[in-house]
């Protein structure tokens, strides 16, 4: 399985009027969990227990044979956070695609269907146990075991984090990011 470290920062989703409103994500830098150690190929459902505001669903959305393997990470631990002290490792079968580790990150507010936003995240390419990268696909989701509507895709740079921005309109009055 090939992991891609995810490491959300700051204040994400800023609307584009004069009233400068900002939705935030609960916990967009994995720092509010139950862990004081780093966990490797955490099951979707044991990840939820321990990490408010996140909800893992990729494995067993996709094909329910798989129950996820999800690793939260700190310093030492195969990569140095972009921010804070915590970040998480999403693995996919880059095979045959037949599974993805997937989050839902929940926002204190909904998003406004009709509006404009702007995204800022890093990702950083682990190629430490195989050279392959996956991709990254980006959603809104209304519920936060679903992937939902689709903003963008994107691909990590092996061993470097990527600072990525994109703008998007939101197309429903999603309450979380996928």
């Amino acid at each position: 399985m090939k992991r891609v470290i995810v490491c959300i920062i700051g204040c994400l989703f800023f609307k584009y009027n004069n009233s400068a409103i900002c939705q935030s994500l609960i916990n967009g830098d994995f720092e509010n969990s139950s862990l004081s150690i780093c966990e490797y190929n955490i099951s979707d459902h044991d990840f939820n227990k321990k990490m408010p505001g996140v909800v893992a669903f990729g494995k067993s959305y996709i094909n329910k044979m798989y129950i996820g393997e999800i690793d939260v990470l700190k310093s030492g631990c195969f990569v140095n956070p972009k921010s804070g002290n915590w970040c998480i490792g999403l693995a996919s079968d880059y095979i045959t695609f037949k599974t993805s580790d997937a989050i839902a990150l929940e926002l204190d507010a909904n998003l406004i269907q009709g509006e404009y936003y702007q995204l800022t995240f890093s990702i950083y390419g682990n190629t430490s146990f195989n050279e392959t990268l996956s991709g990254v696909i980006i959603g809104e989701s209304i519920i936060g075991t679903d992937l939902g509507i689709i903003i963008d895709s994107l691909g990590p740079i092996a061993m470097n984090w990527k600072d990525i921005s994109i703008e998007f309109r939101a197309q429903q009055n999603s309450k979380f990011i996928t």
